[in-house]
C-alpha cells in the first residue's frame, strides 16, 4: 500500500521507529525474559504524537491532496507542458479516495464516541 501525504508518511515512520525500538528492547532481555532494571524506565517512556496533532496532520494532508488537481489544472491552462492530463486524472482519483477514507474515519470516530458516551460509570 502506497502512503501519500506528509502526515501519513510521518505516522508510518513513527510506527516503524517504535517497532525498531521495541525489537531492541526485546533483544536486551535476560535469559528469564525480564529486562534489566535500568531498562524498565526506558520502556515506559514511549514518545507518541498527540491525537490532536495526528488529526491536524491528516487534515493538512487531505487539504493538500484536494488542492493538487486544481493546481495541476491551473498549470495546464497557463501553458505548462510538464503536466500531463493523465496526471491530473490520477490526482483527482487520489483526492476522491482521500475524501472517502476521511469520511469513513470520521464516521468510525463518531461511532466510537457514541459508544463511549453510552458507558455508564
Amino acid at each position: 500500500m502506497l502512503c501519500e501525504g506528509k502526515g501519513k508518511v510521518h505516522i508510518m515512520t513513527q510506527f516503524f521507529n517504535q517497532k525498531v525500538a521495541l525489537m531492541g528492547n526485546i533483544q536486551r532481555y535476560n535469559h528469564i525474559g525480564m529486562p534489566p532494571m535500568q531498562n524498565l524506565e526506558a520502556l515506559d517512556k514511549v514518545q507518541t504524537e498527540s491525537f490532536k496533532d495526528t488529526l491536524g496532520n491528516m487534515a493538512a494532508g487531505l487539504n493538500k491532496q484536494m488542492n493538487e488537481p486544481e493546481r495541476m489544472i491551473n498549470g495546464i491552462m497557463s501553458g505548462n507542458t510538464d503536466i500531463d492530463m493523465h496526471d491530473v486524472m490520477t490526482a483527482m482519483a487520489k483526492a476522491e479516495m482521500s475524501v472517502s477514507v476521511a469520511t469513513q474515519i470520521t464516521s468510525k470516530v463518531i461511532q466510537a464516541y457514541d459508544k463511549i458516551m453510552q458507558i455508564s460509570v
